[in-house]
């Protein structure tokens, strides 16, 4: 800094130079934690970032005179200037609130109320659409079934998008002072009980679109089992349902006055009406898929195969998943609506937040050694440093240094061209990303040149003194607001275009007795010329000092869902093996704890595709970014939260049943349910690493839905054994003696119960977990590449086992130096056994890695729990 000024040493004192030097500092601290808060929150921060930048970078520059004249009796700083710039900003957010106001008053929390009115009438098609289905209204033709198909698939796509709105909306309405029935907080609660009701119709419906339960319910057999009164029914249940979601429409818009027992009638009501649908539903289809599983001969030998079983159970567990949804939703439902209407309550005072967060805090601390607490204090530290929102930020201090430097060391080519106005455009411009930055420059610059060229019309046609600038400046700020309002490409051409009228009408008009102020036409060239300089040097600097690409905040983003998919999992499966002894004291926590989860999860999903907007526009020397694959990837990631949420549903708030632990402790099914657990938790780890690293796939990854149908088989196995003891070849290793009766009728009623039924429900939504996973496995093979298969490639002269095509890799030591090649002639050695053998040294290699990462879970908990 000292070299930029000593050439211009003249200008200032020692002592000024010193204090200007100051100055300079606290700017750029000040202008990059507001940019921090800016890129954690666009829509609450944007225009503290903007207008107090603007504030601060105007009282540094009164100090060099570039301003006017020194209104502070020749005080370096020029406090009546700060004080100016802080009256007419006071006075126009007045009179933004008054026009607010009294103007057609509008505001986000009548949005919020709206959109969530409006989510409560898309779940009420949606469950009613499913209720139709499961009683079989919709299977008279072919084309019915595809029409309520797609319907369905509309509606969740529909409701998806309805809650990435609110989430904007609560944010926006937190920050507005107006009358409500309901606060933010209680809004925030209302729209979480919703999230939970539609991510049990959500898990439902992706049940629904298995094969296998389209399979079901289109078959002749199920249509049979549907009496009259299960029809009626399910209508009954239908039509609570629907009463009740209206009630929460009406009690949004306005909220009614109703005693405790009118809440409590519709609460009972459905869940009477939906208890009875169930148990119609229950006795209508689960003892003819029982039955058929033990399908004997008269001389009491079995005659169904152990696959013919396999497939009567999973009928079975479809049937039973579709109880245990309903019950879900009833429970949900009934929650949503207590809530909404027993807000009146005591409200939670700041002090016992402040000692409920404390005692957290302190147990963090107490569970974490001295060690270990510095070390993640440290990693914090640096790992916000390094984020991207902290690199936008020092990039956006660092542009507004270099104008301050120029207007610093040539004061006098500053005030020539009007570089005042191109801070405004260097923070709007400025973004995270090159993307934002790439799509958003020929937007910027058109929107400076078009307000600033209004602006001049303006002039010409009405002069510098007449009133009829004023309705002009109405006119053209019509279309500018209705730009920022339209979508966020525009919303930064609608909003320079405003700052570049107001500046230029402004200045001229402060400078109407000046006689060395430039012709109105040579000042709009010298705004456009310098805004275009300003924008070009945006996206250089963007690209050229520490690249932030969209691409790779989005594989970045991409590969924390990954992590997060996998930890909601394993919270999942932990909460469910636990005993109840051991949770008893928590278990108020760990369910909502694991919804929390689920709506991060969701949240982190739908932001992503803003990033896929700025990514495809974004160059890439590399060639066309893989959009549809990409977008594929995110598609997957949504159903497998969906499916996720059901072995969640199914779990439940509490840990299984002693005797279900006891059954899935027993050999061999807990070595097949092991390494199920197992295959999820790797997959999901390295489609993780891989989003980070941008290595390639491994020619053969373990296929999760083979695994998990070993499961089933063991499952059946041991359940076909228990019913017929002479045909188990170890009795005395039998898990269901003395947990469930061998005769059929016993065992029908014992597997009906609470506790089985969502083991049933469990092992029907880890199917679809693992179908979803595998559909990963090709995408991440068409986004990075795999690697070469050894064995298959043994007709190539060399074979470098180390490094693939185009790999380099690095050694770490100079005797790792050497690659390891094998010659064809003992290739051809190796003995074809082990070659038919691969997918077993596969799942070797898996387990091995699953050992490694045991080793590093203390980090793991340390971290993210």
């Amino acid at each position: 800094m000292h070299l930029l000024f000593q050439r211009d040493m003249g200008l200032y004192s020692t002592r000024d130079w010193d204090q200007l030097c100051c100055n300079v500092v606290i700017l750029f601290v000040y202008v990059y934690f507001l940019s921090l808060l800016r890129a954690a929150s666009h829509q609450r921060y944007f225009v503290a970032a903007l207008i107090g930048g603007m504030i601060a970078y105007n009282s540094t520059a009164s100090v060099v005179g570039v301003l006017g004249a020194n209104s502070s009796d020749g005080r370096l700083f020029d406090y009546k200037l700060l004080a100016d710039d802080l009256s007419s900003y006071l006075i126009g957010i007045l009179i933004g609130l008054a026009v607010n106001f009294l103007v057609f008053p509008d505001s986000a929390e009548q949005h919020l109320r709206d959109n969530l009115s409006l989510v409560f009438i898309k779940t009420r098609d949606l469950s009613l659409s499913m209720f139709e289905l499961l009683n079989g209204s919709h299977y008279d033709t072919g084309d019915s079934f595809t029409i309520e198909f797609q319907k369905r698939n509309k509606l969740v796509s529909e409701i998806q998008i309805c809650f990435a709105t609110i989430d904007a909306e609560i944010i926006q309405a937190a920050a507005e002072v107006t009358y409500s029935y309901f606060s933010i907080d209680e809004y925030a609660r209302i729209t979480k009980a919703a999230k939970s009701v539609v991510a049990v119709l959500f898990s439902a419906h992706t049940v629904l679109n298995s094969p296998e339960t389209v399979t079901l319910v289109t078959s002749a057999e199920y249509q049979q089992n549907i009496s009259d009164e299960m029809k009626q029914s399910w209508k009954d249940f239908g039509d609570v349902s629907k009463r009740i979601f209206e009630d929460l429409g009406v009690n949004l818009r306005k909220a009614v006055d109703r005693d405790e027992s009118h809440v409590n009638e519709a609460v009972s009501t459905l869940r009477a009406l939906g208890a009875q649908a169930i148990r119609m539903f229950a006795n209508g289809h689960q003892p003819t898929y029982f039955s058929r599983m033990f399908d004997d001969t008269d001389d009491g030998s079995l005659r169904v195969t152990s696959m013919d079983a396999k497939a009567a159970w999973e009928q079975l567990l479809q049937i039973n998943f579709l109880i245990l949804s309903t019950k879900e939703f009833i429970k949900e439902l009934a929650i949503l609506h207590e809530q909404t209407f027993a807000f009146a309550g005591p409200k939670t005072t700041l002090i016992q937040i402040l000692r409920i967060r404390f005692r957290g805090l302190q147990s963090k601390i107490r569970r974490a050694t001295i060690g270990e607490t510095v070390h993640a204090i440290v990693f914090g530290i640096t790992r916000n440093i390094l984020s991207p929102n902290s690199v936008y930020a020092f990039k956006t201090a660092l542009a507004v240094f270099s104008l301050q430097m120029i207007m610093f060391s040539h004061p006098d080519l500053y005030k020539e061209w009007y570089m005042g106005g191109a801070l405004s455009t260097i923070i709007v411009a400025v973004s995270p990303s090159l993307g934002q930055t790439y799509i958003g420059l020929p937007l910027t610059i058109v929107g400076t040149a078009s307000g600033a060229t209004l602006a001049y019309l303006s002039l010409i046609l009405f002069g510098k003194h007449s009133y009829g600038q004023i309705l002009f400046g109405f006119v053209a700020a019509v279309p500018f607001t209705y730009l920022q309002l339209f979508n966020k490409r525009t919303a930064s051409l609608g909003l320079l275009g405003l700052l570049a009228f107001g500046n230029y009408i402004s200045i001229t008009y402060a400078n109407m007795n000046n006689p060395a102020f430039d012709a109105p036409a040579v000042y709009l060239y010298k705004v456009i010329i310098v805004a275009s300089a300003a924008l070009s040097f945006s996206l250089v600097f963007t690209l050229i000092l520490y690249p932030s690409f969209a691409r790779h905040i989005l594989r970045h983003r991409m590969s924390i869902i990954f992590l997060h998919l996998n930890i909601f999992y394993r919270k999942i499966v932990s909460s469910s093996i636990q005993p109840l002894q051991k949770v008893a004291t928590i278990q108020r926590i760990e369910d909502p704890e694991l919804k929390d989860l689920r709506n991060q999860i969701f949240s982190e999903i739908v932001a992503l595709d803003s990033l896929m907007v700025y990514a495809i526009a974004e160059p890439r020397i590399e060639g066309r970014f893989q959009e549809e694959t990409y977008r594929e990837i995110i598609n997957c990631m949504f159903m497998l939260l969906d499916r996720l949420e059901c072995v969640r549903l199914s779990v439940g708030d509490e840990p299984f049943d002693a005797d279900v632990r006891r059954v899935l402790k027993s050999s061999p099914l807990m070595e097949s349910r092991a390494e199920l657990q197992q295959v999820i938790r790797l997959l999901l780890y390295i489609f993780s690493s891989s989003m980070l690293t941008k290595l390639k796939i491994l020619p053969t990854l373990p296929n999760a839905q083979r695994v998990r149908e070993r499961v089933i088989e063991d499952f059946v196995n041991l359940l076909l054994w228990h019913g017929h003891p002479g045909s188990c070849p170890y009795p005395q290793l039998d898990p269901f003696d003395g947990v469930i009766p061998a005769h059929r009728s016993g065992m029908l009623e014992a597997l009906n119960t609470e506790k089985w039924m969502r083991l049933l429900g469990h092992s029907a939504s880890v199917r679809e977990v693992s179908r979803a996973l595998d559909k990963f496995v090709p995408l991440m093979k068409a986004l990075f590449g795999e690697y070469p298969d050894i064995i298959k490639g043994y007709d190539d002269e060399n074979i470098d086992i180390v490094a693939g095509p185009n790999d380099t890799p690095q050694p770490c030591d100079a005797n790792d130096s050497e690659i390891l090649t094998i010659s064809k002639s003992s290739i051809v050695d190796v003995n074809r056994a082990d070659i038919a053998n691969k997918q077993l040294y596969t799942t070797t290699f898996a387990r091995s890695i699953i050992s490694l990462m045991r080793h590093i879970r203390s980090c793991d908990q340390l971290f993210y729990e």
